[in-house]
């Protein structure tokens, strides 16, 4: 037989729910195991002083065992929630902080030489940031002028050097675009958001 619905209205926002999903919490099955009849309203709603956006949570985890991934922000009320509506289990997952298993972040930083080097496609998982900035360089220029030579004095060959003679090698000062990019690579493990103690 089908559960019958049970609607609930959190601040001002309407939740539907059964009795078997609220029994897993100490506060709800003290209310539903005897009349409730304090808090309902006329629309048969049952009224909850709380936050819908936080209970929004709390249910859910009722529903499925399923442990949140919230802000830092969100862990404060949620973790007050839990204790409201008496269920350990979640209390216990955001005091212990088990929801940092999560997800682990890996960082890399390197520096691309080109303007060209930026268009690179990525993961959505991969969060990566540009920083392009001016450097002044010495660039190395060939005894011959071919431009393809420019910054690369291994790119000369004989006949370069013949034209160099005794000389020094000749450096000009510029500005290079230089990018340093950081990289963020995310990895989740939702298995460690499962609850058997619900």
């Amino acid at each position: 037989m089908a559960a019958t619905p049970l609607n609930l209205k959190v601040g001002e926002r309407m939740f539907t729910t059964t009795r078997d999903t609220l029994s897993k919490s100490g506060f709800f099955s003290a209310l539903i195991s005897g009349p409730w009849e304090g808090d309902l309203l006329m629309d048969g709603s049952y009224f909850v002083d709380a936050d819908p956006d936080t209970f929004e949570h709390v249910l859910k985890y009722l529903r499925h065992g399923t442990f949140p991934l919230f802000t830092t922000t969100q862990k404060v009320t949620i973790i007050g929630k839990a204790r409201y509506f008496q269920i350990p289990s979640l209390e216990k997952w955001i005091r212990d902080k088990a929801y940092l298993k999560v997800v682990k972040s890996v960082h890399k930083a390197y520096e691309l030489e080109a303007i060209e080097d930026i268009s690179r496609s990525h993961s959505s998982e991969v969060d990566v940031k540009y920083y392009p900035t001016w450097k002044k360089e010495q660039t190395y220029i060939c005894p011959r002028n071919i431009f393809i030579h420019r910054g690369n004095p291994r790119a000369c060959g004989k006949q370069c050097k013949q034209a160099q003679g005794d000389a020094e090698p000749e450096y000009v000062e510029e500005l290079i675009l230089k990018t340093l990019v950081i990289q963020e690579e995310k990895s989740f493990d939702f298995t460690v958001c499962s609850s058997d103690d619900r």
